[in-house]
């Protein structure tokens, strides 16, 4: 892969919490690194999930190596797509986020 491949721009967001008008902690979202990417499509699947049919998607985006970057956070791309693995190629060169996107139908 050649840095020229990366053509997509894509954000990282970790889980954060914020204070509502109570005081009351609430889990939200922050960005953390915008970074550009390549995208690879997997596959597709349906299913049910609580009695409501949910479709998943598996997407593969490949990025510049950033060791802080964990399963814990999610990319923002035109929808959100949790982070399930994470690999490094070539020795801290790229990083390939093996991701998921569920839409309920």
């Amino acid at each position: 892969m050649q840095l020229g491949d990366l053509d997509r721009r894509v954000v990282i967001e970790k889980p954060t919490n914020t204070a509502d008008a109570y005081g009351q902690k609430v889990p939200t979202w922050a960005t953390h690194r915008t970074v550009w990417a390549r995208i690879a499509y997997e596959n597709g699947d349906e299913g049910y999930e609580a009695d409501q049919k949910v479709a998943t998607r598996v997407v593969k985006f490949f990025v510049r190596y950033d060791s802080t970057i964990t399963e814990k956070m999610r990319v923002n791309y035109n929808g959100y797509y949790d982070i399930l693995a994470i690999e490094e190629i070539g020795r801290g060169r790229y990083l390939v986020l093996r991701t998921q996107k569920k839409d309920s139908q």
